[in-house]
């Protein structure tokens, strides 16, 4: 990682910076190609770049000054007497400072212009960098803070505004893995600079400058640098650093599943549970509702991969239950290339933690773009109407400002999708609707039922059957007459199995017909693809569109015009108004 333009910053005056995003404690490749943490290399570029020692600070640690670098470039007599004459270490003194003491000492020392020098007369700056910055400068949200907290919140706010800061050429630094995780009265006077997580270009380099540093590492064949790149962008480096040298003290190749699981803890680990790795079977999708949403999204992935500007880049996938649009996100995630992540509820229960959550989870998609972020069931998950009373402190005005802010913006065009599925798009703001591409996925019509049938037994059983023979078209026609989903036919089919064992796969689907007893929901379905219907943005995303042949559901007869493909508004209105007593989906 290039700190040169942090050293940039600090050259022009603004000395007071908040530090961000990655742990400054995870593994980055050098300029000579060796693998260093990163405070090592931040430490390297402030003193070649600007003169600056670096000194940390922890409450675990306290001041830590005396290092490696300091002894090595012949500086650590000059700063060890520097800091010793504004009171700052006490060399006759073995117990830790007293924490109010050390920082009215380091606010003196850092607001002087000091005389100490490099070994090659370099004049010496300092910098001090406060680690985990928001156990020290926690937020007026965790409660009533400590008069020690507060002192260093003065403290630090102070540091902040000092113009005797900026001229001495000294440097306040602070890290937190959150900037919202720090008191607002010190993110409100630093500037913050983002330690951004490495993407797939800067993984390459750091695997291959891994393979030489454990020589006796390797892939599992097939496996390629570039490939264990892209499983990795994203993610720390001390994971794979650890991966690395387990395998060449093994001898034993990395396999692709462990990177995925690893990704998978990182992923969660680093966004604190409001993403998790997309993973799933890429299942097959049979029937014309489903085939022509598909070829939509199709062409959408390959703009996305292709970095498109004209790309969608927030879609709604709406319709009845269990018809496919789940696998379609998983599908659009693997034909896309890019990583794909579940976004979980930024809610909390805690006050102003919704807030900060919400910025954070938008803030990690777009700077790990390009990306898809999916929300199963969004109504369910996210806010998505604006309440009429703050019954919840305002958390939920909260999550659905800070997600319009981020469907609102136009410069994620070809670099992240946001994919919405749900079944009840009547549950959204007009004001969130109308920054969707709305595509219906509708329950399937009845000639596609034999090979939906088919399918699902190969999913279910391994063994494929012709979808004509007369046995799976009977089971297909009993399944359409009870109004079963593929959802509902794959658990009777589970259901057969487990109560009759093996059969052959034609008997076993019949059976499962025969046997499926369960409530359907089929008027809250018909409900929903009524509504997605009503919502749907372009008349080219619906299934009949160009198809003459295309068999309209008795449900849509009257609504929808065989002929153009047109929808009769009031006629759609109506048969909604009827129908609204179903919605329990």
């Amino acid at each position: 990682m290039d700190f040169r333009d942090l050293t940039r910053t600090i050259a022009s005056g603004n000395a007071a910076i908040l530090m961000a995003g990655r742990s400054l404690f995870d593994y980055d490749v050098d300029n000579e190609r060796e693998i260093r943490p990163l405070i090592s290399i931040l430490r390297r570029t402030l003193r070649e770049e600007l003169g600056i020692a670096l000194l940390t600070y922890s409450p675990a640690t306290g001041l830590i000054w005396s290092t490696p670098d300091l002894r090595e470039h012949g500086g650590y007599r000059d700063a060890a007497t520097a800091l010793q004459s504004m009171g700052v270490i006490d060399p006759d003194n073995v117990a830790d400072p007293d924490p109010g003491v050390f920082m009215r000492n380091m606010w003196d020392f850092l607001r002087v212009r000091h005389t100490a020098r490099w070994s090659d007369t370099r004049r010496m700056s300092f910098a001090l960098l406060v680690l985990f910055g928001a156990d020290v400068f926690p937020p007026a949200e965790t409660g009533r803070l400590a008069e020690q907290e507060l002192c260093a919140i003065e403290w630090g706010h102070l540091l902040g505004t000092s113009r005797a800061l900026a001229k001495s050429g000294n440097a306040f630094l602070v890290h937190a893995h959150d900037a919202g995780a720090v008191h607002v009265q010190i993110r409100s006077v630093l500037q913050t600079y983002r330690l951004r997580y490495p993407d797939r270009a800067s993984k390459r380099i750091f695997i291959q400058a891994g393979l030489q540093a454990f020589p006796k590492a390797a892939f599992v064949e097939g496996l390629a640098v570039d490939q264990a790149a892209y499983l990795t962008s994203n993610t720390p480096n001390w994971s794979l650093e650890r991966m690395l040298r387990r395998s060449h003290a093994e001898q034993v190749p990395i396999e692709a599943g462990e990177l995925i699981r690893r990704r998978a803890e990182d992923v969660e680990a680093v966004s604190e549970g409001l993403l998790t790795s997309m993973e799933g079977q890429d299942l097959e999708l049979v029937g014309r509702t489903v085939a022509h949403p598909w070829e939509i999204l199709h062409q959408i992935a390959t703009q996305l991969r292709n970095g498109d500007p004209r790309t969608p880049h927030n879609i709604l996938l709406a319709g009845a239950p269990g018809t496919g649009k789940t696998a379609m996100a998983i599908r659009l995630a693997r034909e896309s290339q890019v990583n794909a992540y579940r976004i979980q509820s930024p809610k909390s229960r805690y006050v102003g933690a919704t807030e900060r959550r919400a910025r954070m989870l938008f803030e990690i998609l777009n700077e790990w773009a390009p990306n898809i972020g999916f929300v199963d069931e969004i109504t369910e998950m996210m806010t998505t109407e604006r309440p009429e009373h703050d019954l919840d402190a305002g958390t939920s005005r909260a999550v659905i400002g800070a997600l319009l802010s981020y469907l609102g913006d136009e410069n994620r065009r070809g670099r992240t999708i946001f994919l919405g599925a749900t079944n009840c798009p009547w549950r959204m703001a007009e004001a969130l609707r109308s920054r969707f591409v709305v595509i219906p996925v509708l329950l399937p019509i009845e000639r596609d039922y034999p090979g939906i049938v088919a399918c699902l037994l190969r999913r279910a059983i391994g063994t494929a059957v012709d979808p004509e023979t007369d046995k799976v078209r009977e089971a297909a026609k009993i399944f359409y007459d009870k109004h079963a989903t593929p959802r509902h036919i794959l658990e009777a089919i589970h259901d057969a199995l487990l109560i009759h064992g093996t059969l052959a796969p034609a008997d076993l689907a019949l059976r499962a017909a025969e046997d499926f007893c369960a409530e359907t929901g089929w008027q809250s379905a018909i409900y929903s693809d009524l509504w997605a219907v009503r919502l749907t943005t372009s008349k080219a995303f619906f299934p009949w569109y160009r198809d003459p042949e295309y068999p309209i559901p008795p449900y849509l007869q009257r609504i929808v015009d065989p002929a153009t493909g047109d929808i009769d508004r009031n006629q759609l209105m109506a048969r909604i108004q009827e129908h609204s007593r179903y919605a329990r989906v």
